[in-house]
């Protein structure tokens, strides 16, 4: 029973783990995005 239990656990672990390192990838994913996307209309402002 215990092993189980600590199986559970260290799968929960796991699972919370990828989780979150998959929302912190999208996270920088989106900000990178967004500063591509204000880099680039702050140099098409500036070419005009």
């Amino acid at each position: 029973m215990k092993l189980n239990v600590a199986g559970a656990a260290d799968l929960s672990a796991v699972v919370s783990a990828i989780a979150l390192a998959a929302v912190e990838a999208s996270a920088k994913a989106e900000l990178a995005a967004a500063a591509k996307k204000w880099a680039g209309s702050a140099s098409d402002r500036s070419v005009r």
